[in-house]
C-alpha cells in the first residue's frame, strides 16, 4: 500500500462476524507530527491472489501505540476498533465498523470515550466477548490497569483492576464455568483469578472476583501485552504460554482445564519448547494443525499441543490389549496383525496421529 509509506503500530485482525470473512488492518501514518489512524479491508482470495480496499482514515491526533481490532457485536457493525486519542484527556475510545464486501470498502461510525471519567489511558488490549458484551481493558499513565464494558451499544463504568504492581493482564471467558478469568504478574508471581459477567450498569462487567491463586513464582520474563491464553480444540484444554529467567531463559506451554464450577486442573508440568528465549508477545492456536503457534521478538516457532511424542521414527507397533504404566505388555510390532479392534472400517488404511489415536489422514 504505497500511498502510506511512514507507518507504525500496525495490527490486524480477521473478521467473521456477519459472515464478513475479510481480513481488516489498522495502522497509523506517522509522516507528521499529527499521527493518524487508518483501516483498511484485505481480502484474501482463494487463487492466492490478494485483493486491498481503499484507506479509511479514522481519525487524527492519535496517542497510543496499537490498535485494537475485534469482531463485532451488532449485524450492521462486524467489527469494532479500540484506539486512544491525544486530544482532550486521552481517553480510550471505540468506533463501530463497516465492511462493505462489495468493494471491500470499510468505515467507521459513532465513537466517543469508553468512560468520561479515567485519563491517560494507553494500549488498548481486547479482554473477552460474552453474549452481546464486549470488554476491553488498558494501562493509564499511572500504570493501573483498567478495564470497560460495552453491552448492546453502552459502556458501564470503567473499573481497576488491582494495584500498579500489577503487569501482563488478560481475561478471557470460558463457556463451562461460565466465569472470565484473568491471568496476570503480580511482583514475579504468575497468578489467575475469576468473576462473573455482569449486566449491572455499574463495575465495568465483572461484580466480585475470587481471591488469587499462585501459578509459578519464578516468571519474571513474560514479555506480553497481547494473547497468551489459548484453547486446543483438538484436545479440549487450555495452553498458558509464559518465559522466566532463573534459573534459565526459558519459554514453557502450560496445559490446563476449566471445569465447570470453576476450579483450574494443571498438567503435571509446563512443557519446556524454547531455550534461551523469553521474549514472547503472543500467542495463537491454530486450528488445522493442532498447533500453539508461540510469537516472540526475535523470531517465532510452534509446538504440537498434544503431550504425546508419537511419530513415524518411535511407532513400533500395536499393543495386544490394554496395560497400565510399568506392566509387561506384548507388541505386535510391524508387519503383525492385531484383532479384536473395533470402531474401524475394513479395507481403510489408518495413520498413528500425534497424540496416539489412529486416523485416515497421515500426519
Amino acid at each position: 500500500h504505497t500511498s502510506h509509506t511512514t507507518y507504525a503500530y500496525l495490527n490486524a485482525e480477521y473478521i467473521w462476524f456477519n459472515d464478513t470473512n475479510r481480513h481488516l488492518l489498522a495502522w497509523f501514518d506517522m509522516t507528521g507530527s499529527n499521527e493518524i489512524l487508518y483501516t483498511m479491508v484485505v481480502k484474501l482470495n482463494s487463487n492466492g491472489t490478494v485483493t486491498v480496499g481503499t484507506a479509511n482514515q479514522v481519525v487524527t491526533g492519535i496517542d497510543t501505540k496499537t490498535p485494537e481490532i475485534v469482531n463485532g457485536h451488532e449485524s450492521g457493525y462486524p467489527y469494532l476498533l479500540f484506539f486512544v486519542a491525544s486530544s482532550g484527556d486521552s481517553a480510550l475510545q471505540f468506533r463501530d465498523g463497516s465492511i462493505n464486501t462489495a468493494d471491500n470498502s470499510n468505515s467507521c461510525a459513532g465513537g466517543g470515550a469508553s468512560t468520561s471519567t479515567e485519563t491517560a489511558w494507553k494500549d488498548p488490549i481486547y479482554a473477552f466477548k460474552y453474549l452481546d458484551r464486549n470488554t476491553v481493558m488498558a494501562k493509564t499513565g499511572s500504570s493501573q490497569w483498567h478495564y470497560n464494558t460495552r453491552i448492546a451499544g453502552s459502556w458501564k463504568t470503567s473499573t481497576t483492576f488491582g494495584g500498579t504492581s500489577i503487569t501482563r493482564l488478560q481475561m478471557f471467558y470460558d463457556a463451562t464455568a461460565a466465569k472470565v478469568f484473568a491471568f496476570y504478574l503480580e511482583s514475579g508471581t504468575l497468578k489467575w483469578k475469576s468473576g462473573a459477567p455482569s449486566t449491572a450498569s455499574t463495575g465495568g462487567g465483572i461484580p466480585t472476583w475470587s481471591s488469587s491463586t499462585d501459578i509459578r513464582t519464578t516468571v519474571t520474563g513474560w514479555y506480553n501485552q497481547q494473547q497468551m491464553v489459548v484453547y486446543d480444540t483438538k484436545n479440549s484444554k487450555y495452553w498458558l504460554m509464559f518465559s522466566e529467567d532463573s534459573p534459565a531463559q526459558k519459554t514453557f506451554l502450560y496445559g490446563f482445564t476449566i471445569s465447570s464450577a470453576g476450579a483450574i486442573t494443571w498438567d503435571s508440568s509446563p512443557k519446556e519448547i524454547a531455550n534461551g528465549q523469553k521474549t514472547v508477545h503472543q500467542a495463537f492456536y491454530e486450528t488445522s494443525l493442532g498447533n500453539v503457534v508461540g510469537v516472540s521478538t526475535h523470531d517465532h516457532y510452534t509446538s504440537y499441543s498434544a503431550d504425546s511424542t508419537m511419530d513415524a521414527s518411535n511407532f513400533l507397533g500395536w499393543s495386544s490389549a490394554a496395560y497400565s504404566d510399568g506392566n509387561t505388555a506384548t507388541i505386535k510390532v510391524v508387519g503383525n496383525t492385531v484383532t479384536g479392534l473395533s470402531g474401524l472400517t475394513p479395507g481403510k488404511k489408518y495413520y498413528v496421529q500425534r497424540d496416539g489415536s489412529v486416523g485416515l489422514t497421515p500426519v
